[in-house]
């Protein structure tokens, strides 16, 4: 990969007789249209000069990555019209890498300057609204403005911008060293010795960028401690900035419960390590103009979703029906009225000597009209953004058990969760009452956001408790890494109020949800969706009941191993 992208810089340098540095800004460079225009920064600018300057004002600094990839965007601003023009193939790869950050940031929230820059720059580009603080949009301004191919101008631009907004320590020597490459870089020669075309630059003034700067306050990034920026007073009070319910709701549709009963169940729930998570409840149905963009983007991932599904279709439908079977055989084994030894119902004195000395608390006589219709089964998919790359398999799982549920006419839920800023968002993709036709809205499915495991289990539970019936099954398809960095941005420049939930304390909370399913007559399976070095967290919270799935297409066996083990308790 390495001598790929190496070689596509050297092509487009039109020069053989250097070495690439891949790593001259503030990641490591892989994609082919960033080679290509690092390739065109050799063949423009004096690249040694530039790495020299770079090595002396930004790469010692604390905040490097941040000073690096404003010398990176600038160069990219300044000169890549120019690549199209004269390498119009390089386009292909231009749009892909944008589309690929575009969606990259719709599921993560930038952390930092680099990304915050990062983020409102591409969306500039392609008249996407942004959001974006207000001294930092006055830093993307400047980059935006700057057009110059001359290697003195880039670099006194540099300079400049870096003490302009940054506390930048440099010491009289540095100062010294800095303009003697500033005196050496004016004596480079000029475009016109050089072979470039050139082509109309959009109107880059003040009211051009700001009449694509929408509800811009509504999104702010972290304090940075080491930058002079500071966020603007007027965004630290913007009414918008109080209140993110309209960017859940942009981003995830129109909300399904009312507030009275969002506030009940917040009150109930959301205590303890996950105080001040506000919950929000949805059927992803966009109905404002502001959420076309995101409505777009769910109709995608139904496509990209149901196509992957459907290059395999006989597969999947022969894993339904083998699904369908194992459960039929197992969990409905039974279709006549029958009476069985229970935890609750009738008592049968005869057996109270048992529970009197510990041997076993079935000592109830529970009787059964129909099987099917006494279970109900909540199927729980992670939708947060560590998902992304098995997008189209959680939701390829989570319909295939449906299906087979449903074709049992089996009461079965489906629902997504994953955390955007304090609101935990629960998608609702079918209940227990809806026609089968709705499992299809399960390919609907897609990955933003982080994720509270506990907390969704723990709500879950309220709602399932519900069911006095003695079979409930929970099955969770999660990557067993819980993980809600809640303070990673924050909102007009405060931090939000809620706790983090990271680490052992994730798990922990987690496994205790989860015990406390069980407790409450609830069986609880895990399907680990995730990283195989996740694995012992998720062993850790889902005990012996969780299924690794190392094959899609061995999906309906490793689960319907679960049905069986359910199935035995309620016989045995």
């Amino acid at each position: 990969m390495e001598n790929r992208i190496s070689n596509i810089v050297w092509t487009v340098a039109e020069d053989y007789d250097f070495k690439v540095d891949l790593d001259l800004f503030s990641t490591n460079i892989k994609s082919p249209y960033k080679a290509a225009l690092l390739g065109y920064f050799y063949q423009i600018y004096n690249m040694d000069l530039v790495a020299d300057f770079l090595n002396r004002s930004a790469r010692t600094k604390s905040n490097n990555k941040d000073l690096l990839f404003i010398a990176e965007i600038t160069m990219e601003n300044a000169v890549s019209n120019f690549l199209i023009e004269n390498r119009p193939g390089v386009d292909d790869f231009k749009i892909k890498y944008e589309k690929d950050i575009l969606h990259h940031y719709t599921i993560v929230v930038p952390k930092d300057i680099k990304e915050e820059l990062e983020k409102s720059y591409y969306e500039y580009i392609n008249n996407i609204p942004y959001k974006i603080n207000h001294s930092l949009e006055k830093l993307l301004l400047d980059i935006i403005k700057f057009k110059s191919t001359k290697t003195s101008d880039l670099i006194i631009f540099l300079d400049k911008v870096y003490k302009k907004y940054f506390h930048v320590n440099t010491t009289l020597k540095e100062d010294e060293e800095v303009k003697k490459i500033i005196e050496k870089s004016k004596k480079e020669p000029t475009l016109s010795n050089k072979t470039i075309r050139t082509k109309n630059v959009e109107n880059t003034s003040l009211e051009n960028l700001e009449k694509f700067t929408i509800e811009s306050a509504e999104f702010t990034s972290q304090d940075f401690s080491d930058s002079k920026i500071v966020i603007d007073d007027l965004s630290l009070n913007s009414g918008k900035n109080k209140n993110l319910y309209d960017t859940i709701r942009k981003h995830y549709g129109e909300e399904t419960l009312n507030e009275k009963e969002v506030l009940k169940l917040e009150n109930k729930v959301c205590t303890g390590i996950h105080e001040g998570i506000k919950l929000f409840f949805t059927k992803g149905e966009f109905k404002h103009k502001d959420s076309q963009y995101y409505k777009n983007r769910a109709e995608d991932a139904y496509i990209e979703n149901l196509n992957t599904y459907n290059e395999n279709e006989l597969i999947y439908k022969r894993g339904i029906k083998n699904l369908e079977e194992i459960i039929k055989n197992s969990l409905l084994r039974n279709t006549d009225d029958y009476e069985t030894i229970s935890y609750n119902g009738d008592l049968i004195p005869s057996l109270i000597w048992k529970s009197v000395k510990g041997i076993d608390s079935k000592i109830f006589k529970k009787s059964f009209k129909d099987h099917k219709g006494d279970i109900y089964v909540d199927i729980i998919l992670d939708q947060s953004a560590s998902q992304y790359e098995r997008q189209s398999n959680v939701a390829i799982e989570g319909f295939i058990i449906a299906e087979a549920l449903t074709n049992l006419n089996i009461k079965t839920r489906v629902v997504g969760f994953n955390n955007f800023f304090n609101y935990m968002v629960i998608r609702e993709y079918r209940d227990y009452n809806d026609s089968k036709i709705k499992n299809k809205e399960i390919f609907k499915y897609t990955a933003s956001g982080s994720n509270r495991d506990g907390l969704i289990v723990k709500l879950m539970t309220e709602f399932i408790e519900k069911n006095q019936q003695q079979r409930r099954l929970m099955i969770i398809l999660s990557d067993g890494k819980p993980n809600d960095e809640i303070n990673l941005g924050i909102i007009g420049g405060r931090s939000l109020d809620a706790k983090d939930y990271v680490d052992e304390d994730a798990i922990l909370d987690s496994f205790n949800q989860v015990l406390i399913s069980r407790l409450k007559g609830i069986d609880v399976l895990g399907v680990f969706m995730g990283e195989e070095e996740d694995l012992p967290a998720e062993k850790k919270i889902f005990g012996q009941n969780f299924a690794y799935i190392t094959d899609i297409k061995r999906f309906h066996h490793v689960v319907g191993i679960f049905f069986k083990s359910v199935a035995k308790e309620f016989y045995d």
